[in-house]
């Protein structure tokens, strides 16, 4: 979902939650993920989509494999996002259920190395390093929700009904604020004792 998909000035949007996840499960099997594995993961070997409601529910769409030296291999545990249209804004999910106070997937810890957020119209995925997203968003949010405002979505299924909410942030704004996260700077000086050099020929008793 984007901002822009609420039109001007509007706040809120009906989502009709069926027909979303009959969508998603369909473009779960799509092509186009292998052929974005492969391009973002040198050494992509293999992958696999989680079927059980328990892993999708702890954070992760995709398991995939790389290739190692020794014949092993790599587990990337991958949260796929999926955004029909063509704007230039990621939707953070802050709240899944508001009024039950159940909270999104930028609201509690998820079990996944990467978001991978995919733009159908666009032929564009980006690849975003969970923890790095979640420190970017933590340390602008208030920020963020002041300028690009709290939208809400209006959930249907089965007779049932519930609001999410989320923020959309622009895609440049997110990529510089991970970037700059990505970082940090200190300025106490190393003390004596701190590190402990030793010489290749030094013996260590351990």
């Amino acid at each position: 979902m984007s901002a822009n998909g609420w039109g001007i000035g509007a706040t809120t949007r009906v989502f009709d939650f069926d027909d979303d996840l009959a969508r998603s499960q369909t473009q779960a099997n799509d092509p186009m993920w292998r052929e974005i594995y492969v391009q973002w993961f040198p050494r992509f070997r293999s992958m696999e989509y989680v079927t059980d409601s328990d892993g999708q529910r702890s954070g992760t769409d995709r398991l995939v494999t790389l290739a190692g030296g020794d014949g092993g291999g790599t587990i990337v545990r991958i949260e796929e996002k999926i955004d029909y249209t063509s704007y230039n804004n990621f939707f953070l999910e802050t709240w899944s259920d508001a009024k039950r106070r159940v909270p999104g997937w930028m609201g509690h810890p998820l079990d996944c190395d990467y978001i991978a957020y995919a733009f159908i119209q666009r032929r564009q995925c980006y690849f975003l390093p969970y923890q790095a997203l979640r420190h970017a968003y933590y340390v602008n949010a208030r920020r963020w929700i002041d300028a690009y405002k709290e939208r809400k979505v209006a959930n249907l299924c089965d007779g049932r009904s519930w609001i999410t909410k989320g923020v959309p942030i622009p895609i440049q704004t997110l990529r510089q604020e991970i970037e700059r996260g990505s970082y940090v700077e200190w300025t106490a000086e190393p003390q004596a004792g701190d590190m402990t050099i030793l010489d290749d020929d030094e013996e260590t008793a351990v």
